[in-house]
């Protein structure tokens, strides 16, 4: 899941800035959904995914402080796995920690995940992180660009799982992307793929993107060596 994308920001969807060959691919050989609205933030969307219903019907109808589910609330992550997936979320989750009182299933994070890392918050800085920022829910300090960090952890977990002993469980790998949502931070030398003609927050914009596209390249690539 990207964050704050814009719908014409990839190369599929005609872009002629903007570079996305990973997704480009994919798109090849996939049904595109166009006929719907989406709201202009995030966390209805991630609370649609989660839960299959709608963020207005959810209550998420406000960008302003935590967002948050009740207990009574069923999430895709813990129906998958009482059906016997092993699951886990990298990323953004951005939800009130009060959740994981409410939802207590799974590993230390709960929520359904067996496992963990990323941060709870609307936004992070890329580089600093979130206060939040945490692997199975326990506080850690990590060095990185968020969008590598979480591309690093999704092929990591992925490789893993692949090698548990047989039988192996069937996996659920929620890849919540913080990436393109503000602040604007890209690496330099992404950004120096593109023109020093062009505005500087569309310059960072599209190397964010272009980032986001190599975690997801580098995430099927994972999938693809199993």
């Amino acid at each position: 899941m990207a964050d704050d994308l814009g719908f014409a920001d990839t190369g599929f969807a005609g872009s002629p800035l903007m570079q996305t060959p990973c997704l480009d691919k994919l798109a090849h050989n996939a049904v595109h959904l166009t006929r719907f609205r989406t709201p202009t933030w995030c966390a209805p969307s991630r609370a649609a995914f989660l839960t299959g219903r709608h963020g207005w019907e959810l209550g998420l109808a406000t960008a302003q402080g935590w967002t948050a589910l009740g207990g009574e609330v069923v999430l895709l992550s813990e129906l998958l796995r009482e059906a016997g997936y092993r699951t886990a979320i990298v990323g953004k989750f951005h939800f009130n920690p009060a959740m994981r009182r409410r939802h207590p299933s799974g590993g230390a994070f709960g929520c359904g995940f067996d496992h963990q890392h990323g941060f709870l918050s609307g936004e992070t800085d890329y580089y600093r992180h979130h206060p939040t920022w945490s692997r199975d829910g326990k506080s850690v300090r990590e060095r990185g660009y968020a969008t590598e960090l979480f591309a690093a952890e999704a092929e990591r977990l992925i490789l893993a799982h692949a090698r548990r002993p047989a039988p192996i469980a069937p996996f659920f790998l929620w890849l919540a992307l913080n990436a393109p949502h503000t602040p604007l931070q890209a690496p330099r030398e992404l950004e120096a793929r593109f023109s020093a003609s062009l505005d500087p927050q569309v310059r960072t914009y599209a190397a964010m993107v272009l980032a986001m596209d190599r975690a997801f390249e580098r995430t099927v690539g994972a999938l693809r060596q199993v």
